[in-house]
């Protein structure tokens, strides 16, 4: 009952139920609980749509760096990933598993035919043939098909979850090699001029030192500070030949493909200034290996379900229903109709223990899958409070890189 029409039978009823001050007071608590009411699916709606929202802005997370040649390299290891085909042959799998085990709940229908030649000393004594349909339900009464489907859904979203949480990892491997290699060219670049730079002090430093006009310590010290400069080239340009190698094998292509998308020098991919750096609590449930992990034990409470409706008995209904001739022109006309309805129950009398340990058994993989949920879950709550402590910190670090920048700049 809603709020606002209890307060308005309380005062139709009990406090002026017949004067026009009661039924005046009535409406408004009728309006007043109305607002309420809507106010209330407001408020749902809108975090509702602010959780897709979010949701959606996790999964393309890539793009809030605004670098299409970064997004283009995550769509390409998203295609072509042999770890990502493999998880969606998984995934594939799962979805078929779970169309036998929704199949088992229908009834079952066969056609059949038969031709039968009998003889006797050598000679013929007649001929036979069949044609007919068989129908076979298992009632399910007990839930043991439907517990199976519930185990093979479940089982198909928690591999839909692992697909998830392997295109996560290898957009996350994508984007670091990628910004792995935009700032070692970067940092190449600078290395370059401060090469160039210290070439030019150490030669005008030797023409000093032949005019006697500086020291010969200050020539070696240019001269050291140039080679230990020159020294780091090396090591850059291997980082960068590693990086590119790193996304030519995410992304399933031949490093000589990649060699001229990524030879040009561009800026080191940075992320939007609004970037969120603390997320709600329900966002922990949008984590793939914590979905697959949530999925895979109500799985396993569907398999312990489907272990213990497996010792109650068993209803089966069957009907055949044919014609039987000696010729076969006789089968369409004057074959004698044969029909056949059967009911049966099987009960499980003595097994040797197998039903019952089978249920201990999967009652333990449910406790493996409730432990595996909580080392899921565990890390992230403890993540998510990390990086809620420490979010402002880094933007505040954030902010003083970027103002060296322009400070190195002027």
């Amino acid at each position: 009952m809603r709020a606002g029409t209890s307060k308005a039978s309380l005062v139709r009823g009990n406090l002026l139920p017949h004067s026009p001050l009661g039924a005046a007071v009535a409406q408004r608590a009728e309006q007043v609980g109305a607002l309420v009411v809507r106010r209330r699916r407001t408020a749902l709606d809108y975090r509702r749509e602010q959780s897709e929202d979010l949701r959606i802005a996790l999964a393309h997370w890539w793009s809030r760096f605004n670098d299409p040649l970064l997004s283009t390299l995550v769509t390409d290891a998203l295609r072509a990933n042999t770890d990502v085909q493999g998880a969606q042959a998984a995934l594939r799998q799962a979805r078929a598993l779970r169309d036998v085990a929704a199949g088992a709940l229908w009834p079952t229908l066969d056609g059949a035919a038969s031709a039968q030649h009998s003889s006797a000393g050598g000679k013929s004594t007649g001929e036979r043939f069949q044609v007919g349909l068989d129908a076979s339900w298992e009632l399910d009464i007990f839930g043991v098909n439907r517990s199976a489907l519930a185990a093979a859904a479940a089982t198909a979203r928690a591999s839909a979850a692992s697909l998830g949480d392997v295109q996560v990892s290898i957009a996350a491997e994508v984007a670091l090699a990628y910004i792995q290699l935009r700032n070692a060219q970067a940092l190449l670049a600078i290395a370059d001029d401060n090469l160039a730079s210290q070439r030019e002090t150490l030669q005008i430093t030797r023409w000093r030192l032949q005019a006697g006009l500086t020291t010969s310590l200050e020539a070696e010290q240019a001269l050291t500070q140039t080679e230990q400069t020159s020294a780091l080239v090396p090591a850059i340009q291997t980082g960068i030949a590693q990086s590119r190698y790193a996304l030519a094998v995410l992304t399933g292509r031949p490093p000589a493909d990649l060699a001229t998308a990524l030879a040009a020098v561009g800026p080191v991919p940075q992320a939007a200034p609004g970037l969120v750096l603390s997320f709600p609590a329900e966002t922990l449930r949008q984590r793939p290996d914590v979905r697959a992990a949530e999925e895979a034990m109500r799985s396993a409470m569907a398999r312990v379900a489907e272990a213990d409706a497996a010792r109650a008995p068993n209803f089966r209904i069957s009907c055949s229903l044919g014609l039987d001739a000696l010729t076969l022109a006789g089968l369409t006309h004057g074959a004698s109709v044969v029909s056949v309805l059967l009911a049966a129950v099987t009960v499980p009398i003595f097994d040797g223990g197998t039903l019952r340990a089978q249920v201990r058994a999967q009652q333990a993989a449910l406790d493996q899958a409730g432990s595996t949920y909580k080392a899921a879950v565990t890390p992230g709550i403890s993540n998510g409070r990390l990086t809620e402590i420490t979010g402002g910190d880094l933007q505040a670090g954030m902010q003083v890189i970027t103002d060296q920048k322009a400070a190195a700049g002027k």
